[in-house]
């Protein structure tokens, strides 16, 4: 399988994963809305072994999040980057919006959606799940 790449928006930092990445969903829950700046996170999962920074790994910034879950993103322009457990632990959500081609999966289902936005509308068939599947 080739391997898929991303960056930010201003190209600080660029990244490659390798494999195929385990499922995408998109997340209406409120951390990820003011993470993305949008409605819903579009999101997949990768093991954390499977990315690798190949471009400015200095300009990383990782936010912990009180022991819920980190955030980071580029210094220089604040592009969300990688979240959940990344760099620490085995599982990473990345932003499909950083995904530089194709990724080689589509979001399945809506998560979280009794957090979903008043204003935003899911117009799509995708399961809606309440919560965090299997939490």
């Amino acid at each position: 399988m080739p391997k898929i790449g991303g960056r930010c928006f201003c190209g600080a930092v660029a990244y490659e994963i390798s494999g195929k990445p385990e499922m995408a969903f998109y997340c209406h829950c409120g951390r990820c809305r003011r993470w993305t700046g949008s409605a819903i996170a579009a999101l997949m999962v990768i093991q954390s072994d499977q990315l690798i920074v190949t471009k400015g790994k200095d300009q990383i910034h990782t936010y912990r999040e009180g022991g819920y879950v980190n955030r980071s993103f580029c210094r220089v322009c604040g592009s969300s980057l990688f979240g959940f457990q990344w760099p620490d632990g085995p599982t990473t959500v990345v932003p499909m919006g950083t995904v530089e081609g194709e990724p080689g999966l589509q979001p399945r289902m809506h998560i979280n959606v009794h957090f979903k936005a008043s204003w935003h509308e899911i117009t799509d068939e995708l399961q809606q799940v309440p919560g965090f599947p299997g939490g």
